[in-house]
């Protein structure tokens, strides 16, 4: 005479609220603050050439931080090459803070580190 197993009762399995995915919000760069002329600038320069050619004098270069809305430093080029002040603005210091930097306002897709009174070499371009 087998001896019957005791099938248990099936539990129902809780089903988790959907949870909301967070919609990101944009970044949107806030004002450029005072120029602090008291820290001495982060200088840059180099070459630029858009295509693996030298670009025309007056080609504009300038160099951002993400958070402002104007760039902190600007040149036009001359004879293929650029010379940029990156300047401190505001309170805060940059020091540390990433630099972008731009020809004739597109992203080249370089960047700097800025550092008070630092010069720095460095070859930009534009595909």
């Amino acid at each position: 005479d087998p001896t019957a197993t005791p099938v248990p009762d099936p539990t129902a399995t809780p089903v988790p609220d959907p949870t909301a995915t967070p919609t990101p919000t944009p970044v949107v760069p806030g004002p450029l603050p005072e120029r602090d002329n008291d820290v001495l600038p982060h200088v840059f320069v180099g070459s630029v050439t858009i295509g693996g050619l030298a670009v025309p004098d007056g080609t504009s270069v300038t160099v951002w931080i993400a958070d402002y809305n104007r760039p902190v430093g600007s040149d036009t080029t001359s004879g293929g090459t650029y010379s940029v002040l990156a300047h401190q603005y505001g309170t805060g210091s940059f020091s540390g803070r990433t630099l972008i930097f731009k020809v004739n306002g597109q992203d080249t897709g370089e960047i700097g580190t800025w550092v008070t009174g630092e010069a720095t070499i460095l070859a930009i371009s534009l595909d």
